[in-house]
């Protein structure tokens, strides 16, 4: 019995020990598993902070890269509806001068004398280049005196295209207007419209200040168009100086010129996503209903054939655009605000011509 005790505890002792040797790998496997967890997590942590600084990295480059973008094409600064709001203002602030200036309309008692002097020879000479040979001639040979209506359209048409020079300048140049217009039309061709666009930008913001150097242009522009008022109303039998309107509508002329230089910036400068330009209809063009109004809009009007503007009374503005995958010179034009024009059958309808005139240079509407 006592052997066989024995020999119980001893396999019982076996037992013992190969259990604590089972639970020694064990441990020794938890251990390991323990360690290989701590490694994966380190690893782990280290690519998260290496994934975090890459991340950080290319944010910085995409900042830089967007910082780059804006330099080359950044956003434009005025939407289509505020530039649309911007001509409207121009437009009633040009109506307003031409009134005022209208009210004040005073005819000298001695027409045919002043008609006869040498100023006027050179005011008619300018008013013709200005507002047309028929309309020159309309103002001189007509009696305002009683009703000064032409006298109203022809200040507003010659504030208009005044304007409208303005407005469509690169950088107050005659000479360079055709040679910019011509670069960025070839440009758009080959080119996007952002990149067209940007150049021209550019183009007027550099050329302007390396003519001017920041000077205000406005008192020059303001004082011209002074000059080209006074012609109007000479021509039509008045009297005007510079210096008397000085003391009248000068205020109304700088706010004029005001309102076409920001126009100028904005259309110029401010917009490069697309081309904005300002419209004046030429005189004995065709009327068209889906591009003008007709600004005294009288019966019938887009009802007759071949009706031709006299001239324009209201700026327009026309927005142009280069398709995505437009190819060449192919735009996408359409009309933002119509210009306003004065039809050739006005004269009649007041009667100030006969339509059974003989067909002469002096009278007759073409």
């Amino acid at each position: 019995m006592e052997h066989l005790a024995r020999k119980e505890i001893w396999r019982k002792d076996e037992a013992l020990k190969h259990v604590e040797v089972l639970l020694e790998a064990q441990n020794a496997r938890v251990l390991l598993l323990e360690s290989q967890a701590r490694e994966s997590a380190a690893m782990i942590q280290e690519r998260e902070s290496a994934f975090m600084e890459e991340r950080a990295c290319m944010a910085t480059q995409l900042d830089a890269r967007r910082a780059e973008l804006r330099q080359l094409v950044p956003p434009d600064t005025h939407t289509d509806a505020e530039v649309m709001q911007l001509v409207r203002n121009l437009n009633v602030q040009i109506s307003q001068t031409a009134t005022l200036l209208t009210d004040t309309f005073t005819p000298v008692a001695d027409v045919e004398a002043q008609r006869a002097s040498a100023e006027f020879t050179e005011a008619h000479e300018r008013a013709r280049h200005a507002v047309g040979p028929i309309m020159a001639e309309l103002l001189e040979s007509i009696n305002h005196e009683d009703d000064p209506i032409l006298v109203h359209i022809a200040l507003q048409t010659d504030i208009v295209g005044f304007a409208a020079g303005i407005i469509s300048s690169w950088d107050f140049q005659h000479q360079s207007n055709s040679t910019f217009a011509g670069i960025h039309k070839q440009m758009l061709k080959s080119e996007s419209q952002n990149v067209a666009g940007r150049w021209r930008a550019l183009t007027r913001q550099y050329s302007k200040q390396r003519l001017y150097q920041g000077r205000d242009l406005s008192e020059g522009f303001t004082t011209q168009l002074a000059e080209r008022m006074c012609d109007i109303l000479t021509v039509s039998g008045a009297r005007a100086s510079v210096a008397d309107m000085r003391h009248s509508v000068f205020r109304n002329f700088a706010t004029v010129v005001r309102l076409a230089l920001e126009l100028q910036e904005v259309i110029g400068e401010g917009v490069t996503s697309r081309d904005l330009d300002v419209v004046v209809v030429r005189m004995d063009d065709v009327f068209v209903p889906e591009t003008m109004e007709d600004v005294y809009g009288g019966p019938g009007t887009g009802e007759q054939e071949q009706l031709h503007v006299l001239c324009t009374a209201a700026l327009g503005l026309r927005r142009c655009e280069k398709p995505a995958d437009g190819l060449g010179d192919e735009l996408q034009v359409s009309t933002l605000v119509k210009p306003k024009v004065v039809l050739e059958t006005l004269v009649y309808e007041l009667g100030l011509v006969e339509e059974d005139e003989p067909d002469t240079e002096d009278n007759m509407i073409v």
